[in-house]
């Protein structure tokens, strides 16, 4: 079978850390295919079956003390 077709994806991620005295707060979002493109990556073996994952959307906090 031949390789899928070429696509763009659009990626947007913006962080803050917050200092308190004794412990650091990182907060992270992150969004993933923005536009919601379809597409199969090449080397993802299921790609003759599926297409990949679509929009994602992450919230992430980490907490260093």
């Amino acid at each position: 079978m031949e390789a899928p077709a070429a696509y763009w994806l659009c990626q947007l991620a913006v962080g803050v850390s917050v200092p308190t005295e004794k412990v650091r707060y990182d907060f992270r979002l992150a969004a993933e295919n923005i536009f919601n493109t379809t597409y199969r990556e090449y080397t993802n073996r299921f790609r003759y079956y599926a297409d990949d994952l679509g929009s994602n959307l992450l919230l992430s906090v980490k907490c260093s003390f």
